[in-house]
């Protein structure tokens, strides 16, 4: 038995409120599954949390109507959170001068527009992609391998007139920092140092680095998990689970992905961290392998004709779409998105590019797909 403590959050959005009709806060339920319904506006991304868990994302209807089914939730309280996203933020994105700066222009998410306001764009060192905070207009840029000696840039655009780029204090070099990720708070980034065998933690207030750990191979990237946890894809084809807090590796998925790992994302409405499958993309042999986090077990090896460069999933996590990078002499197919079905495991659809992709961005609320194209 288990009982629901409901708490309906206020969007950032004044234009959208969310209300919970059922259940009823404080309900008692038999059995470990419940239905959760309510309104806000219309066509309106919901999701449906357990403290930092994300238990379900789902679309409301034309009339702001929302219902969805949570499975599987322990014996006792559980306090359930239900909050309505309007993509009324911005998606930054870059374009090379040359290899050692960019210029970054700011697109409004709610009109597709560029931000004329004086200040954008501006220009930055040279970053091979912008990581956004989850909570305040703050992100990262990254050189990467291009040039091993920079460091992570924080660009901070809260005062679009006035955006401000500044490299992390005491970061170490030179070590090949690579895509990064920030905490479920934004207080922190992790950040994969690629040519160093060890990954890094800044501090984003302060904007310094904090502290270097050492690892067993070279990470490729680092990625947040639903449940707040930082997963590190290495080299050597292991998948590191760290505890965001002491830093301390959790868990060593061994050898379950071999080569290198484009992403990890976690399809599907899962109610708890043993019910999450995993997909990771190589970017070496274009293959999918799906496996279940909770045993290390490999459900399944699949076959999406080119290696990749970013996979991103819609928001009910049934279709991942999976790029080739352009700039990437040995990849095949980089003028398409390929729409891979997460439920029967196979390429289903394309979608066909101009340029093909450099670049790919969820809006906030996961119902627009932003990609970048080379210049011309």
């Amino acid at each position: 038995m288990f009982t629901l403590i409901i708490v309906p959050v206020t969007p950032v959005s004044a234009s959208s409120s969310i209300t919970i009709n059922t259940p009823t806060n404080g309900q008692r339920f038999t059995g470990n599954d419940f239905v959760i319904s309510g309104t806000t506006s219309s066509n309106a991304t919901v999701l449906i949390q357990k403290d930092d868990q994300l238990l379900a994302r789902l679309i409301s209807d034309e009339d702001g109507a929302w219902s969805t089914t949570i499975s599987d939730l322990p014996d006792g309280e559980n306090a359930i959170t239900a909050k309505v996203i309007q993509s009324t933020g911005f998606a930054y994105f870059a374009s090379a001068t040359s290899l050692s700066s960019i210029n970054i222009n700011q697109l409004r998410f709610n009109d597709r527009s560029l931000n004329t306001t004086p200040g954008f764009p501006f220009t930055s060192p040279f970053g091979l992609a912008l990581l956004p905070s989850p909570t305040q207009d703050l992100f990262y840029s990254f050189p990467g391998v291009f040039n091993p000696s920079s460091v992570p840039s924080l660009i901070d655009v809260r005062t679009p007139a006035s955006p401000q780029q500044s490299t992390v204090s005491g970061y170490p070099t030179p070590v090949a920092p690579a895509k990064g990720d920030f905490t479920a708070d934004g207080l922190k980034y992790f950040s994969p140092n690629q040519q160093d065998n060890s990954f890094s933690v800044v501090d984003v207030a302060t904007n310094v680095h904090i502290q270097k750990i050492s690892l067993s191979h070279n990470p490729i990237y680092i990625q947040r998990g639903p449940n707040g946890n930082m997963y590190i894809s290495t080299e050597g084809g292991d998948i590191l689970i760290v505890d965001p807090q002491n830093y301390q590796i959790i868990e060593t998925i061994s050898g379950t992905c071999s080569g290198y790992i484009a992403g990890i994302t976690f399809p599907g409405q899962y109610t708890s961290h043993q019910n999450y499958y995993a997909l990771c993309v190589t970017t070496t042999n274009g293959e999918l392998k799906k496996f279940k986090l909770s045993d290390n077990e490999l459900i399944g090896t699949y076959d999406i004709g080119s290696r990749a460069m970013t996979a991103v999933l819609n928001i009910d996590g049934s279709k991942l779409f999976i790029t080739s990078s352009a700039l990437d002499p040995e990849a095949t197919e980089v003028d398409k998105v390929r729409v891979f079905d997460t439920n029967n495991n196979t390429i289903t659809d394309s979608i066909q590019l101009h340029g093909g992709a450099v670049g790919v961005l969820s809006s906030p609320d996961y119902q627009s797909l932003y990609i970048a194209t080379p210049a011309g």
